[in-house]
This record gives C-alpha cells, structure tokens and sequence, in this order.
C-alpha cells in the first residue's frame, strides 16, 4: 500500500471546500431574519456597490463556491457597522458579516477558478498579494 500525498492529489480536488467551513459560514447566516438594518447602515449600499444582507441570503441558497463568483468580497470595508445594528448579534455571536468575509476572502485566495478574478487592477507586481493580505492570511 502506497501513501498519498500531496502531489498524488489532483489540483481541482485541493479546492472543495470544507464541511465544517460550510457550516460554520450558514450557521452564522441562518440567525438573519432580513430586518435590513445591515444594508441601512452599509456605506457601500448607499453607492450600490455591496448589500450584506444579499451575500447573507446567497449564503443560505447557494455553495461557497456561487457566492464567491456572484459577489465581489473584495469591496467590502469589513468596518463591523452592520454588525453593531444587526439585532440578531451579541457577543460576537450571530451574524458576524465582517468574520464571514473574512472567512470567504481566505477561502478566494484558495479557491483555483477565482484566483485571477480576486483583484483586478492594472499593476499586477504592486498588488498581487493585496488579496491574501485582505484575508489576513499570512
């Protein structure tokens, strides 16, 4: 019997998504009850440019894999003001939007098919790495 390492592994198998990620991220989505509040407080609703409370229902709906290529993480300020109105979160525990993001855009930075839609801009040497940093991945 041979071990399988990790060259043995295709690369398209490296990308599935953990169970425990999955359910993590909709345990957290399933406490919103679409009050809103999250998308009145949003400075990137305003513009039209992010809906918390949009990405939150895609979560329930959808696979990681669908909201990460709907939804452009990257343009979320992860300032915490959606977490602070939200009614159904105390303590840190509930609907954590900046926490999630944060969860996705380290998930991005790992997920094949998005590596080349993370960040698009004109001076790849300058910010290629802009998108891991937004992860707070090390």
């Amino acid at each position: 019997m041979t071990e399988s390492t990790d060259k043995d592994i295709p690369k398209k198998d490296k990308n599935i998504i953990s169970r425990e990620f999955i359910e993590k991220v909709r345990a957290a989505a399933n406490y919103c009850f679409n009050c809103n509040r999250c998308v009145n407080v949003c400075p990137l609703s305003y513009l039209d440019i992010f809906h918390p409370r949009d990405l939150i229902t895609d979560l329930t709906f959808l696979s990681p894999e669908e909201v990460l290529e709907k939804h452009n993480i990257w343009q979320c300020l992860t300032c915490g003001l959606c977490m602070e109105y939200c009614p159904m979160t105390k303590d840190n525990v509930g609907v954590n939007i900046p926490e999630i993001i944060m969860n996705l855009r380290s998930l991005a930075t790992e997920y094949e098919p998005l590596r080349n839609q993370q960040i698009e801009c004109h001076h790849d040497r300058l910010y290629s790495n802009l998108p891991r940093l937004m992860a707070n991945d090390e």
